[in-house]
């Protein structure tokens, strides 16, 4: 009889995946996703807000004869969305400065989320946020809550950035059960030693099974990856998959006939490590699962 570990069904969004298999790699920000697309804002504004995303400081925008909140937004474009997870503002001409905002997602222009807040308390320069935010969306508004002053508030400049990992998990459309994988982007060098763990909650228990079955499809041949299954009672079961063929998947047979029950009866996390980042990695993992025939030999490690 097989008893399923991880068929990878709730990795149906790259959001589900990063959830679940959360990597420890420190994030990586990239280049201002605010161009090509168009800038607008709420009420009566000296200049264009398009101004607030023109790659320069200077010209200065602001808002004329206005309470709060007012807001600018910027749209990425028909089919674009980006999940943003860093803003910088610029703002100030001297006298009156940004303070408290609002930065809201949308996908149709109307109905905007909340996704962070905060205060600007910087006079003239730059000032770096930072937040969680797993969904992509097409336009990015930031409300104006509060300003220095009471009837105007100038802009300088406003960027947005993605984030993005050494390791990393998404939604993977390459499978061998079910509808969904577990994909990962490993990049070069800076993947090296870097994982990805899922928590059970509860345990998987294992009593009585000899082997783990796994599906894996690697963009590049050899030992790259390594699958640790780890007991609550402290000890961890790892395997490195050996890919010998590109582009498709191999099934493999981890044996753990040799695994005492004790140490394999509360299997409470996955850990997915990445032990060779010589070159770039694309790699899928399903159909992952335990049963109790057929066991084979692959030089499990038990720590």
């Amino acid at each position: 009889m097989s008893f399923e570990i991880d068929y990878f069904e709730g990795c149906d969004t790259n959001a589900h995946s990063q959830a679940a298999y959360v990597s420890n790699a420190a994030p990586v920000y990239g280049s201002n996703v605010c161009t090509g697309g168009t800038a607008s804002a709420q009420g009566t504004t000296s200049g264009s807000p398009a101004a607030i995303f023109n790659g320069s400081t200077s010209p200065e925008w602001y808002w004329v004869s206005h309470s709060y909140p007012q807001w600018f937004q910027y749209d990425l474009g028909s089919g674009v969305t980006k999940v943003v997870q860093k803003i910088r503002l610029s703002s100030g001409n001297g006298n009156s400065y940004l303070r408290n905002w609002i930065l809201k997602g949308s996908n149709n222009g109307s109905d905007f989320t909340n996704i962070t807040s905060g205060t600007y308390t910087g006079d003239d320069g730059w000032q770096d946020f930072t937040f969680s935010n797993t969904t992509a969306y097409r336009y990015y508004r930031v409300s104006i809550e509060t300003c220095t002053s009471a009837d105007q508030c100038w802009m300088r400049e406003c960027e947005m950035m993605e984030v993005t990992y050494s390791l990393q998990s998404y939604s993977g459309s390459e499978h061998t059960q079910g509808s969904y994988s577990l994909k990962v982007e490993a990049a070069q060098t800076d993947s090296l030693n870097k994982t990805l763990t899922k928590t059970f909650d509860p345990p998987k228990n294992l009593s009585g099974k000899t082997q783990i079955k796994l599906d894996m499809y690697s963009s590049r041949t050899g030992s790259n990856v390594k699958i640790g299954f780890h007991d609550s009672g402290g000890t961890t079961t790892e395997y490195t998959p050996n890919i010998t063929s590109a582009g498709e998947f191999q099934t493999f047979t981890v044996d753990i006939s040799g695994v005492s029950n004790a140490n394999k009866d509360a299997i409470d996390s996955i850990i997915l490590t990445q032990v060779n980042a010589d070159s770039a990695t694309t790699w899928y993992l399903d159909n992952v699962y335990a049963t109790t025939s057929g066991a084979r030999s692959f030089g499990v490690i038990i720590i």
